[in-house]
C-alpha cells in the first residue's frame, strides 16, 4: 500500500511540473485580466524550435506566440485555439500584438530557451 502511495505521489508531481502553470510543453502563456485587446493580425508559419512556438511571418521573422493561459493547447504536432486547429508546419493566422520587453505586472510562462526578442500577444 505504502509503495502505491508513492508511485501516486510520484506521478502527481510529475504531470504538476509538465509546461508551465498547465500550459503545454513549448506554449508561451499570460494570465488575461480583462476583456478586449490588440486588433492586429499576426500570419504565418507555426514552428517549433528547440521546444518552443514560433510563427515565422512572411518576413521570415520569427514571433513567439503568447497565449491566454488555460485557452491553447499544444499537442501532437497540433495548435488548438479559438475553436481552431492549426498543424505545425501550417499557416495560422492569430489576431493581437506586438510586445517587446517584460511587464513586470503580468503574470508569463515562457518556456526556457525561447528567443523573446519578438512577442505576439495573442487576444483572438
Amino acid at each position: 500500500m505504502r509503495a502505491r502511495a508513492i508511485v501516486v505521489a510520484a506521478a502527481v508531481l510529475l504531470v504538476a511540473s509538465c509546461g508551465l502553470d498547465g500550459a503545454d510543453e513549448g506554449l508561451a502563456t499570460y494570465k488575461r485580466t480583462g476583456s478586449g485587446g490588440h486588433a492586429a493580425l499576426l500570419s504565418g508559419t507555426l514552428t517549433l524550435t528547440d521546444g518552443c512556438l514560433y510563427v515565422v511571418d512572411e518576413f521570415g521573422a520569427s514571433w513567439v506566440p503568447v497565449f491566454p493561459r488555460g485557452e491553447a493547447r499544444l499537442r501532437d504536432g497540433e495548435l488548438t485555439y479559438a475553436n481552431r486547429t492549426v498543424p505545425i508546419g501550417q499557416v495560422a493566422e492569430l489576431g493581437g500584438g506586438q510586445f517587446s520587453g517584460t511587464n513586470p505586472d503580468v503574470d508569463w510562462g515562457v518556456p526556457e530557451g525561447c528567443r523573446t526578442e519578438q512577442m505576439w500577444i495573442v487576444s483572438s
